[in-house]
């Protein structure tokens, strides 16, 4: 299986400049793990919930006033689409991230593959492949959040 088969293609978008609350209601609101980080139209990073707990509220940041860009991964992860899930794995092990970009170039994503899913689908590969995000988490590109 490849990660074009379990990417996520509808996915919530945070602008670099929003504050940690922000993200955080965000991420809560569309029910994932990780945001792309944008300024302006432009993938900038991710942010996970693992950055905003040990980052975050681990270092004591105030969530109301310290933006997204102080917690975020600068450094954008990706594969091709046609990347098997063992090799999306290994890289999201490799470079310490939660989420791979899909995307040519990544600035420009066209879609995620986080490590759960991928984890997910290779513990249970008898299941039917998850397809798109369900549309309740529609992309949530250029609003200001």
């Amino acid at each position: 299986m490849q990660v074009s088969d379990i990417m996520i293609d509808h996915f919530a978008v945070v602008q670099k400049s929003a504050s940690l609350r922000q993200a955080a209601l965000s991420m809560s609101e569309h029910d994932t793990d990780v945001l792309l980080v944008e300024q302006g139209m432009r993938v900038v990073g991710t942010l996970s919930w693992r950055d905003l707990a040990l980052k975050g509220y681990g270092e004591g940041r105030d969530p109301d006033k310290d933006p997204v860009a102080m917690v975020m991964a600068q450094k954008i992860a990706s594969c091709p689409l046609d990347s098997d899930l063992t090799t999306a794995l290994r890289l999201m092990i490799d470079q310490g991230v939660d989420a791979l970009v899909l995307g040519d170039p990544p600035e420009t994503a066209i879609g995620l593959v986080t490590r759960a899913r991928v984890l997910e689908e290779l513990a249970d590969p008898s299941k039917e492949p998850h397809g798109p995000t369900p549309p309740q988490v529609n992309r949530v590109r250029g609003n200001p959040i």
